[in-house]
């Protein structure tokens, strides 16, 4: 709760006008697939049979995880204000694919958007995202989503996709870097050649029109 609260005052930093509630409030369902990068492992100091079983084995097993698929999916809430947004990342699983779904911890995160900006929320201080903002362009497509008309947009690339919803706020918006305002976002993915990125809408509440 304290954490929340600071947060809150983060937002106030930077916003012109008084927070009283969000606008709207929505939880995301945000999976992240990527490949386990190559680990260096560095032994220790051998003194025994035992330490050099152990440290064969560890070697092995961070040879084996190389190349695997790991998995991290979170449960994401967005509080959209008039000029800003907080969201808050609530990882609920972690797992590394082919070695028997091995779990991991990983933890959550806190960020505020302000303009087209994002800020890292961490110990009371925010720390402005690396600037990664793209613009979009329509696709000519449109999907329903929690029954709401959504348009597709794509960057230039077209590796990354958003569903934009242009009757919502901009603020309503769980991580994406996008010059300009086209209206709340409901969805999006990445598809690279390390990552893939879906993250879609569960539940939305407007609280104020």
């Amino acid at each position: 709760m304290q954490n929340f609260i600071l947060l809150l005052l983060a937002v106030l930093s930077l916003s012109k006008t008084p927070l009283t509630k969000p606008k709207l409030i929505a939880s995301y369902r945000t999976e992240i697939i990527t490949v386990v990068p190559k680990i260096e492992f560095v032994g220790g100091n051998v003194k025994n049979r035992k330490d050099s079983l152990l440290e064969e084995f560890s070697k092995d097993f961070f040879e084996n995880l190389k190349g695997n698929k790991m998995t991290v999916i979170s449960l994401d809430s967005v509080f959209a204000y008039k000029d800003s947004a907080l969201i808050i990342s609530h990882p609920a699983d972690a797992f590394i694919q082919n070695s028997d779904n091995m779990r991991f911890n990983v933890n959550g995160s806190k960020a505020v958007l302000k303009g087209d900006k994002f800020y890292n929320f961490s110990r009371g201080y925010l720390e402005a995202w690396e600037d990664n903002r793209e613009k979009f362009y329509r696709t000519g497509k449109a999907e329903t989503l929690l029954n709401r008309e959504t348009v597709i947009y794509e960057n230039r690339e077209g590796n990354i996709k958003i569903w934009v919803d242009s009757t919502l706020s901009p603020f309503l918006n769980p991580g994406v870097q996008i010059f300009g305002q086209l209206g709340g976002i409901l969805k999006f993915e990445i598809r690279d050649s390390v990552r893939q990125v879906s993250s879609i809408i569960q539940s939305l509440k407007i609280t104020e029109q």
